[in-house]
Order: C-alpha cells, then structure tokens, then sequence
C-alpha cells in the first residue's frame, strides 16, 4: 500500500518516486566506487615524509567516506521502505531483500498496489526488479568499500613502521660513526697502553649497545 496520497494519480507518483530513489542509488554507487579505487591505492611513499602525508590523506578519505555513507544509508532505507510495500513481490529477512517473487505471480510484468483508500494501480515489475538489485549491489559496493579503507590503513601502518626503522637505522648508523671517528681521535694524542685499552673498551661498549638496539628494533619490525 501507498502511504502517501499521491497527486496527479498514485501510478504516476509512485514511478517518480521509484524512479528518484533509483537515481540517487546509482549516484552514490558510482561515488563508492570511486572512492573505493583510491582505497586500493598500494603506494607506501619512498620516505617517512611521504607515508605521514598519504596517511594523513587516507584518515581524509576515511572521514568524507564516513559522512557519505550516512546520506546513503538514508537513501537505503526509503528504497527499503517502497519495496517492503510489496510483500508479495519480496521477502524482508534482517533489512535485506533476498528473491523471493510470490510463484502465483511470477509470469506477470506488472505489480499491484494500493493507496491508503484503497484505489488499486499497477507498475512494472521490472522497476521494482531494478530497485532491489540496485540496492543489494550498492550495499556490497559499500562493504567492499569498508573493507579496502581496513586494508589500506594496514598497509600505511606498515609502511609506516618500516619507514620509522628505516629513519632509526640512519640515525644510529651516524652516531656510531661520530663515536667512533672521536675515538680515533683522542687514540692518536693519547698513545700509552692503559689510555688505549680503555679506549677499546669504551668503543666496545659502544658498539654492543648499539646492536643491542638495533637487534631490539628488528624484534619490535617483526612483531
């Protein structure tokens, strides 16, 4: 049943309206999609630099994705709304529409219904058909959608990590090298044997603490 009074005749309100929701269907399943093809974008970047910008645009992404799919959701539900007028048609199991045409009726073309005063009117079946497709395909486009977005955070996440090692690596690489250029230096004005020995042991020192932590980053890499 109708449960507007539709003006200038219940069969042609009921098609604009159809013919509206569908519209917008299509609209924001061509939006998910291209949002979902910059989803599956694999680019790390070639520095730390570069991995904080494209995850900075990534959390952008996932915010207007977040904002969107709750004006399609909307959409969703007045198309819900319209086909669970048609029981006959579809069957209603957990907000989904499985294909379930009542078998008296499966050779018609056209659907029955009525408005609240009873008047009866008929519609494609064809367009009811569209719409519940529609709807079914734009909501595995949006669980799709969800899923690349959960995968590309894994994956800046990663690089992420990576790049930070990377970073750590250099870092440690440069220290150690001051050390050691400075011991060189203080061993040529200070030539005894017990200056020397010392000299060792410090560089010694040194060198363990510094695999130590670069021992303890590739364990934390792996983790």
């Amino acid at each position: 049943m109708v449960t507007l009074n539709p003006k200038g005749g219940p069969t042609l309100w009921c098609l604009g309206k159809l013919y509206t929701i569908q519209t917008d269907l299509q609209a924001e399943q061509i939006w998910t999609r291209e949002k979902s093809l910059l989803a599956e974008n694999q680019d790390v970047g070639r520095s730390l630099i570069t991995v904080n910008q494209l995850i900075r645009r990534h959390r952008l992404l996932i915010k207007e994705v977040a904002s969107r799919n709750k004006r399609t959701e909307l959409i969703l539900k007045e198309a819900d709304m319209l086909l669970s007028q048609c029981p006959d048609v579809f069957k209603i199991e957990s907000n989904t529409f499985e294909s379930g045409r009542k078998q008296t009726s499966e050779e018609s073309h056209t659907v029955e219904l009525y408005t609240d005063e009873g008047i009866a009117f008929q519609i494609p079946r064809r367009i009811l058909d569209e719409l519940h497709h529609t709807s079914l395909d734009l909501r595995d486009d949006l669980d799709n959608s969800n899923c690349l977005l959960t995968k590309r955070s894994r994956l800046l996440d990663v690089g992420h990590l990576c790049f930070n090692h990377h970073w750590t690596y250099g870092e440690l690489r440069s220290w150690l090298q001051e050390t050691e250029d400075l011991i060189m230096l203080e061993s040529r004005a200070n030539r005894d044997t017990a200056t020397a020995k010392a000299e060792l042991r410090t560089h010694a020192n040194v060198e363990f603490r510094v695999n130590g932590i670069l021992a303890q980053s590739v364990r934390n890499f792996s983790e």
